[in-house]
């Protein structure tokens, strides 16, 4: 048991801490135990190793305990003073994480919508805006909804909230130093945009290198499709590419003697790169491997990638355990997994064959890292690119040259360098849109034990790709088998289902039948209040969408609208929304509705009218403002 790597034990510690305490699920606390009970065994027979394990998972979790997010436990429509922590400006609105103070207590961090573009809203910005605040996890009744609450909880949100451009005022601008690595990618930002580069190229190559999201959305749908969506937020990858060009840089440092200072200022770099680029979890996963694996050169000391991964793991979650149910945070570990266990396979298969190994092995890389985040991108995003690895082959040579030519354009100044960059940007997005369009895709819904016996088939594979002994191979080749063919035994019971949601913006319904997926939209600007793509996925349908009418025929039964019109006839549900101004008594008199859901544009005096007429009737109310109304009518 004393082999067992510390820098393990040090990771399955910060697993179990923040599944056991950061998880809101129960599969997930109960995960946690399990690796718990494992962990606890691996640590037999070693005191140390028990007591650093204790230590870690003591330290993890009561950090874990101290960030939790508080509850909002005022969602009333009042003004509220916010600091702007995140923002991201699209075509039609902005969305922002900000900072809202509470009395006595810890702040909130809340989810805000922007329904326009204007004003343009900054991290550091402190602002007034006037909203009420719908509580985090009201997504989590909604079937196939499950990774948009997990977003949540990986942000550490305790409410979101929905307001308009005239909803909100920028007041003034915080001096607070991690606003800092903000401003430095804008003022990066705004000199690339001011070079000579096309516009297509500075957008490409701000959003690669800095992370800033700035690509329009043609291009992220290409990028999507083909599997190169990493290339397009700063990652392991770019940090692994910096830190090749500044070692090249430094070379003659090592020339000349001083190989430890090239080391040092490498690792010095690398450090600053991840500090404006914001410290993202697959940013710091990079750069405490390469700060590993460069002091292990400078004490003339082995280097374990693993080792180094399982480090990593625990100091991400060191630094905010909630990482752990983020998708950036998934994907980036999954897949340096899976290029160690998986990547050497493919040499050792083409041992003798110099042909199949050269064709092979630039293959080898992306197709591990596919293996290694297969569970997770069907988790959430329910679509893999089955071209992702050979357009990763080739994009993998190709992007390192597009970052440090462009970049050296914009330092440069050079028009020809410029104009070079250009035409490599031009000619590889013609490529990149062909291989789009081209390219299929594997569309799958897998439920959570389905995941967890795919995850387990991998792992088995993992074993047979690296284990020596032959009989452990043929049981883990069986497993594996076994494995696979259980993800597809998991029962779907899907049913008709009727989902009402809206916000300040208007009320939508959502109906999914045996025959037909239908939207009725009830914004005047078309757009849905939330997206449940996930949801329709489970049962593979695109909704049509319509303008939202008075009333409407669903599997729960006939749903009307009480807005500037009183609804005529019985209605199983009656939605009553802000424009109504009616007389609550006779609208339940005159539906004889048997549930009645409050729009989230109504203020909470008139819900409570709503809801003692109700009472008065024994009609159940449900609140938009706290969470959908949700209702799926098994099949027979």
């Amino acid at each position: 048991m004393n082999r067992v790597p510390p820098s393990l034990l040090l990771a399955l510690a910060a697993l179990c801490a923040a599944l056991t305490v950061a998880s809101s699920s129960v599969t997930g606390i109960c995960i946690g135990g399990a690796a718990l009970a494992i962990s606890l065994v691996l640590c037999r027979g070693s005191i140390s190793s028990a007591i650093a394990f204790v230590a870690a998972y003591i330290f993890v979790g009561i950090w874990a305990w101290h960030l939790a997010p508080p509850p909002a436990d005022d969602t009333s429509t009042r003004t509220r003073t916010a600091v702007v922590e995140e923002a991201r400006t699209g075509t039609c609105g902005t969305r922002a994480i900000v900072t809202v103070p509470q009395d006595g207590g810890a702040p909130l961090r809340v989810s805000l919508v922007v329904t326009d573009i204007v004003p343009t809203l900054a991290p550091g910005d402190i602002i007034a805006f006037k909203s009420r605040l719908r509580p985090a996890g009201h997504l989590s009744d909604i079937p196939g909804m499950r990774m948009a609450a997990m977003t949540e909880r990986s942000q550490r949100i305790s409410a979101s909230a929905v307001v308009h451009r005239d909803g909100v005022t920028v007041c003034g601008k915080s001096d607070d130093i991690r606003f800092v690595p903000g401003r430095l990618r804008s003022a990066i930002a705004d000199a690339v945009y001011a070079s000579q580069l096309s516009p297509g190229a500075s957008a490409l190559l701000v959003a690669s290198a800095l992370g800033t999201g700035d690509t329009p959305p043609d291009t992220r749908e290409a990028f999507r499709a083909t599997g190169l969506s990493h290339l397009l937020c700063v990652s392991g990858f770019h940090v692994g590419v910096i830190a090749a060009v500044i070692g090249v840089l430094l070379w003659p440092l090592s020339v000349a003697g001083m190989r430890r200072t090239r080391f040092a200022l490498t690792i010095a770099a690398v450090w600053a790169y991840a500090f404006v680029t914001g410290l993202t979890p697959s940013v710091i996963r990079a750069s405490v491997m390469v700060t590993v694996f460069l002091v292990s050169k400078m004490s003339n000391r082995g280097y374990s990638p693993a080792g180094a991964l399982f480090f990593a793991f625990f100091v991400v979650l060191a630094i905010d355990p909630y990482k752990l149910f983020s998708a950036g945070f998934q994907l980036s570990f999954g897949a340096v997994a899976g290029i160690l266990v998986f990547a050497g396979a493919v040499g050792r298969m083409t041992a003798g064959h110099r042909m199949a190994r050269r064709l092979l092995l630039p293959f080898a890389v992306p197709a591990a890292a596919f293996t290694g985040t297969l569970p997770v991108m069907l988790a959430w995003f329910h679509t893999v690119s089955l071209s992702s690895v050979p357009v990763n082959a080739v994009a993998v040579m190709l992007f390192p040259v597009f970052m440090c030519a462009g970049l050296g354009a914009v330092i440069t100044g050079n028009s020809l360098f410029a104009d070079a960059v250009n035409i490599f940007h031009s000619y590889a997005s013609a490529a990149l849109d062909t291989a789009a369009e081209a390219s299929p895709a594997l569309v799958s819904t897998p439920g959570t034990l389905s995941l967890l016996c795919l995850t387990a088939a991998i792992a088995a594979l993992g074993i047979v790709a690296k284990a020596a002994n032959n009989r452990l191979r043929l049981y883990s080749a069986g497993a594996a088998a076994v494995c696979l063919l259980a993800t597809g035994c998991e029962p779907q019971q899907r049913g008709e289902a009727v989902i009402i949601d809206g916000d300040s913006r208007g009320t939508d319904i959502h109906i999914v039948s045996h025959t037909e997926a239908v939207s009725y939209i009830g914004a005047a600007s078309g757009r849905a209040v939330t997206d449940f793509s996930p949801f329709f996925a489970l049962y593979g349908s695109t909704p049509a969408r319509h303008p939202r009418p008075g009333r409407v025929d669903s599997p729960a039964g006939s749903i009307a609208f009480a807005g500037k019109a009183m609804p005529e006839g019985h209605a199983d549900i009656v939605v009553v929304t802000g424009r109504f101004r009616g007389d609550t008594d006779v609208l339940l008199d005159s539906t004889r509705a048997a549930c009645v859901i409050i729009g989230a544009d109504i203020d909470d005096s008139r819900c409570a009218d709503i809801e003692a007429a109700a009472r008065r009737r024994s009609v159940a109310t449900h609140r938009l403002a706290l969470r959908p109304f949700c209702r799926i009518i098994q099949n027979e």
